[in-house]
């Protein structure tokens, strides 16, 4: 009885529902009869039953987000641990090849001058002084790679290793900030 026209002007901007009034009605009250009567406000029960460490629980939707939250850092967190040792190992693998570097002659003799193929490894360890997975790595360079031009351009990368190292662990240092709602 308190409306006297309604129009739809929804357009591209979105949904828009005009409701003009007969005089002397209060717009408050009008709303919460709408709100009452109409489904333009609906509240209904929900059981929200979650596993949480294996277990479950019923959580509220505040709850719901807070754990939602935790396990989204916690995955953030171990995408940047994976990424660190990744960049770990191969910055690893270049210090060796660093080393190779000083005396790359040196190096093809120790290869060349081995008898057996499972002796390589071990004489580069004792040559170079590096461990076995960095004489893994340097046993497999091409022959056409063992030159001055091709180590220097791998061993260029070492700083650019190290600063991504450090930003990486910067980041696990930091504790995970979550805005309570």
């Amino acid at each position: 009885r308190e409306i006297a026209d309604m129009r739809d002007e929804t357009d591209l901007n979105g949904l828009k529902l005009t409701i003009d009034l007969k005089r002397g009605t209060d717009p408050e009250k009008l709303m919460q009869k709408l709100f009452k009567t109409t489904t333009l406000q609906d509240s209904f029960g929900c059981n929200f039953n979650i596993l949480i460490g294996g277990m479950p629980r019923v959580l509220g939707v505040r709850e719901i987000f807070e754990e939602w939250t935790a396990w989204r850092c916690e995955c953030v967190r171990r995408r940047v641990y994976f990424q660190l040792q990744k960049k770990k190992d191969k910055l690893h693998l270049l210090r060796g090849l660093e080393k190779i570097l000083l005396d790359i002659d040196k190096a093809i003799k120790i290869v060349r001058n081995t008898e057996e193929e499972a002796e390589v490894v071990p004489n580069l360890m004792i040559g170079f002084g590096i461990d076995r997975i960095q004489a893994e790595y340097v046993a497999e360079i091409k022959l056409r790679n063992i030159n001055r031009e091709y180590i220097l351009k791998r061993t260029e990368e070492i700083e650019e290793l190290e600063n991504a190292i450090a930003d990486l662990e910067d980041i696990l240092k930091r504790p995970a900030r979550i805005n309570k709602i």
